[in-house]
């Protein structure tokens, strides 16, 4: 099992403390390897610890973070993920017109994936059917 994934059990097992721990050691690893793709999947889960914590001004800044890396290398199913984590992030720090405007991102940038390629099961992946609220 990959780091990435011993930290994603961490997180779904509540042991926010320890994917946080893994993924800041593992962001650093890749930036300074210059892994552009693995440095946005680990902003990412470390938002999402983060986030998992009750860290949300540390998840803000993270996930912020993963949507500009995602941007920059056009990677727009991590966008869209990092969007929809933005958007419960700003909600649960009382911003739900933040919130709102991440949310509406994420499911536009789903749309231009499935419209793309003109299927419908993009949805049923459980890491995306989260954002659109179809879990």
């Amino acid at each position: 099992m990959s780091k990435i994934d011993l930290g994603k059990v961490s997180i779904a097992m509540g042991k926010s403390s320890a994917a946080m721990t893994s993924f800041k050691d593992l962001l650093t690893q890749v930036d300074d390897r210059r892994l552009r793709y693995l440095s946005a999947h680990c902003s990412l889960y470390l938002g999402e610890a983060l986030f998992a914590g009750r860290d949300y001004k540390r998840a803000q800044t993270e996930l912020e973070s993963a949507v500009r890396k995602s941007q920059t290398l056009g990677a727009q199913t991590l966008l869209a993920q990092s969007h929809g984590l933005l958007a419960k992030t700003m909600g649960a720090t009382g911003d739900p017109a933040e919130a709102s405007r991440h949310q509406d991102q994420a499911k536009r940038i789903l749309a231009e994936i499935s419209k793309e390629a003109q299927v419908n099961t993009l949805m049923s992946r459980s890491d995306l059917a989260q954002i659109s609220g179809d879990h």
